[in-house]
């Protein structure tokens, strides 16, 4: 079975009156716990998941807003003008390196590196921290009171791609050497794939509308542009890209649409209507994650406590599975590693194993929103909350 790439793609319809954000800061208690006896009714779902076992974490920090990255056993997060490596399992702090970053930082290898807000591209050496080389950025800012802050900082390969107001840079990560300047290329990069780049661009209106695109990775030319209105990839697989399209009505549809797009041309070979709704606005989905041979899918409104599994391309109007019913209101859902996260309303976190759910540790957040984020390893979940990390170790056992 050939396992398609994933991304957790948000809702973000966002109509021009009503646009709004919110942001939380969080602390953290856990708990750990074994599996709920009690399976839910065949029509509500498999398994309600209930524990109140305490335990703790690993350990936590003060971080600011870039999302911590993982390289190897180390971990990545933004404190104050510094970046900081930790060791993942203790929290130990490895090095420190002075430079403030909007753009998280990447890792290669033994290397990490940044994009600071004075217009620098720093490689570090991953076990030390010591500097290797130090490039501008391509729109590095005149002024020295002025702050850089690229519109995507990635890795593909060996080439580091950064996104700013001279278009997307290709730059060796070996040698910190300009491959080639993109000025063609538009919006946000959401992905690389050999010599395709997509990229996303924001249209204002009565609504803001949002066009993906793919570029040639060597001359910058558009290839397609998907019609509709798509903000990132779900999956790549046997030739296809699997997006979301946000419809425009805020009414009557369907809470997941869908697209199968053909890599060759940007045509949409196939949609898929999943889970009709009344009200868009209020019941769509708020979460899509495409994971080996499904989607799983968190609505929003009076079904917000439910995680839904769809098979990748099944029929359009097939009936979702429920797998798990949780007693809260899911605001933030992550899987991966043969694994689900979901945070809850009030802060609880709870992970569980994919196909059985069986419940792996249950963490209280205090102050949770749905900005924080959720990374899924196969030992570990790291719960960033605006400004608090947070490792916390994955009881293992069962199929492990």
């Amino acid at each position: 079975m050939k396992i398609p790439s994933k991304h957790v793609i948000k809702n973000n319809r966002r109509f021009a009156a009503s646009a709004a954000a919110l942001l939380l800061a969080g602390t953290f208690g856990f708990y750990a716990g074994t599996p709920s006896t009690e399976a839910a009714s065949a029509d509500r779902g498999l398994f309600t998941l209930t524990s109140n076992t305490p335990s703790s974490p690993q350990w936590s920090r003060s971080v600011d807003s870039p999302q911590a990255v993982v390289g190897g056993s180390a971990i990545y997060y933004q404190s104050g003008s510094k970046l900081i490596a930790s060791d993942i399992s203790t929290g130990k702090t490895k090095w420190s390196y002075a430079a403030k970053s909007y753009a998280p930082a990447v890792t290669l290898n033994n290397s990490v590196y940044i994009a600071t807000t004075k217009g620098k591209i720093v490689k570090l050496n991953a076990k030390n921290g010591k500097v290797l080389w130090t490039i501008n950025a391509p729109a590095k800012p005149s002024k020295s009171s002025e702050e850089y802050p690229p519109n995507d900082f990635r890795l593909s390969g060996n080439t580091l791609y950064i996104s700013d107001n001279k278009g997307l840079t290709q730059i060796d990560a070996a040698t910190g050497r300009t491959i080639r300047t993109l000025s063609k290329v538009v919006g946000k990069p959401v992905g690389i794939r050999g010599n395709m780049i997509f990229a996303v661009s924001v249209s204002s209106g009565a609504y803001m509308r949002e066009t993906l695109k793919a570029y040639d990775a060597i001359t910058g030319k558009t290839l397609w542009e998907v019609k509709g209105d798509h903000n990132a990839i779900l999956g790549i697989s046997g030739g296809y890209m699997y997006t979301r399209n946000i419809p425009m009505s805020p009414d009557r549809g369907y809470a997941a649409v869908i697209d199968k797009v053909d890599l060759k041309t940007g045509k949409i070979a196939k949609s898929f209507n999943y889970i009709p709704v009344d009200y868009m606005r209020g019941m769509s989905a708020n979460s899509i994650v495409m994971e080996g041979e499904y989607f799983y899918i968190v609505q929003k409104g009076d079904d917000s406590n439910l995680i839904q599994r769809i098979s990748v391309g099944a029929p359009s109007e097939t009936q979702p599975e429920i797998i798990a019913e949780l007693d809260k209101p899911i605001i933030g859902f992550q899987a991966g590693s043969g694994r689900i996260a979901a945070l809850l309303t009030g802060g609880t976190l709870k992970v569980f194993d994919i196909d059985t759910a069986n419940l792996r540790i249950t963490a209280a957040v205090k102050k949770a929103a749905r900005t924080s984020q959720i990374i899924l390893l196969n030992s570990k979940v790291i719960v960033q909350a605006d400004t608090t990390l947070s490792v916390v170790k994955i009881p293992l056992g069962g199929s492990d």
